[in-house]
């Protein structure tokens, strides 16, 4: 669910959307829980080129596991927080970006954006439910794109 609003060259956007992680096939194994995702965005644009600014905010899916015996998948607790921060750590919650467009042509255009993530931090059981295992996680991301219109 999303809504925007223009004024001038000004535009304001605000995204909500709710990931089913306990429905998805796979996920639901290692006890993902759904997650609220909110995303803020502001666009500045003329005729030739546009300036964006982006945040987004979302709660992590994993938590640490701590029940004994097997869960419905047959994990330990041990083997789903191994696998939670070291084989797919979704561990990040906000993310800012910048960017923006540049029209060449009537046909072509360049994008470039820049992603950031800051580092989170979580700790857990391992496999063996013996000793901690810790995973840091951060992101940066710089992307360009050249575009033709056909």
């Amino acid at each position: 669910m999303g809504a925007s609003y223009k004024f001038s060259n000004n535009t304001v956007a605000v995204d909500y959307k709710q990931i089913k992680w306990s429905a998805a096939k796979g996920y639901q194994d290692f006890e993902w829980k759904d997650q609220n995702v909110i995303a803020l965005g502001y666009q500045y644009a003329t005729k030739q080129w546009a300036a964006r600014l982006g945040y987004n905010y979302s709660k992590s899916p994993i938590s640490e596991q701590t029940y004994s015996g097997y869960n419905s998948a047959g994990l330990n607790s041990g083997l789903a927080n191994t696998f939670n921060l070291l084989g797919f750590p979704g561990i990040v919650q906000s993310h800012m970006t910048v960017g923006g467009s540049y029209s060449l042509s009537d046909k072509a255009s360049v994008d470039l954006a820049y992603v950031y993530t800051p580092e989170v931090s979580n700790t857990y059981k391992n496999f063996t439910g013996t000793q901690d295992i810790t995973t840091k996680h951060s992101q940066t991301a710089l992307s360009a794109q050249l575009n033709y219109k056909f």
